[in-house]
């Protein structure tokens, strides 16, 4: 990594060996979903999950201090045209995921593409720590909306801009969403993005994010079927981690939610 592959190390050796961050909830999800049939890569692969998420906290660190020259070289976006066409008659909507540095893509994409953006996020519940984070994915640009009030924001008169959601997050709520199979196993997966296309008539973007040389990134971005746009997306995000599976955030407890438990 260009910042400091010693410290790069260390940090992984840190979260790896010494904090256990996270390790039987990785350890969980992967042999029982990825791996499941190939057990003998998974401690290779925890590894390089290691690896990419400390590169994924220091990079996210550099939001805070580094200028936008520094990132200059180091984000390059495609696919833009056609999103850039559509902001003409109304807002985009783009579908993220946790694969590469999601908070990059999103907090970066207003000054390079001058495109007006927002990204819907969750308040952390250390208000000390909120609002340092905010300021920081804000500094470039983007706008910051709760999600309590997206859908209020979007109803208003505005000009046309991009929206950011996560959408493969567990829902908060196990009788909201939809389920998917995902990765061989039943999986339940927020909707907002497809409600609000559909309320709204609004285009939705996948973006895929890998990882080039060094400490930078690709973000290509593709339209989801407006018929299947929940469906499409997990199917997306699918082939997505079964290329680089070591991109995605295992460390998630994803499958906290058990379709049985509905059938009860």
């Amino acid at each position: 990594m260009e910042y400091n592959g010693y410290i790069h190390k260390f940090c992984t050796y840190l979260l790896k060996e010494v904090f256990s961050y996270r390790k039987k909830v990785i350890n969980e999800n992967l042999n029982s979903t990825l791996l499941m049939a190939k057990p003998d890569k998974s401690q290779w692969l925890i590894g390089d999950y290691y690896k990419n998420l400390s590169a994924y906290i220091l990079e996210t660190i550099q939001l805070f201090s580094k200028d936008i020259q520094w990132f200059q070289n180091r984000i390059h976006y495609e696919g833009i045209e056609e999103m850039r066409e559509c902001l003409t008659r109304s807002s985009v909507i783009v579908a993220g995921s946790h694969m590469g540095n999601w908070e990059w893509s999103a907090v970066l994409f207003p000054f390079f593409t001058q495109m007006p953006a927002f990204a819907v996020y969750k308040p952390l519940s250390n208000k000390k720590l909120d609002g340092p984070v905010k300021a920081s994915r804000s500094r470039f640009g983007l706008g910051l909306l709760n999600m309590k009030e997206v859908v209020r924001f979007i109803n208003k008169k505005h000009q046309p801009a991009v929206f950011f959601f996560i959408a493969d997050q567990s829902p908060a709520d196990i009788n909201s969403g939809s389920w998917h199979s995902f990765l061989g196993k039943d999986t339940l997966f927020y909707n907002g993005p497809q409600l609000i296309s559909e309320k709204f008539h609004l285009p939705v973007f996948m973006q895929t994010i890998s990882r080039l040389d060094g400490n930078a990134y690709k973000v290509v971005f593709h339209r989801l079927d407006a018929d299947h746009i929940t469906s499409d997306f997990v199917k997306n995000l699918e082939l997505d981690i079964y290329k680089h599976p070591e991109a995605w955030l295992w460390s998630h407890r994803r499958w906290k939610h058990k379709k049985m438990s509905l059938q009860k």
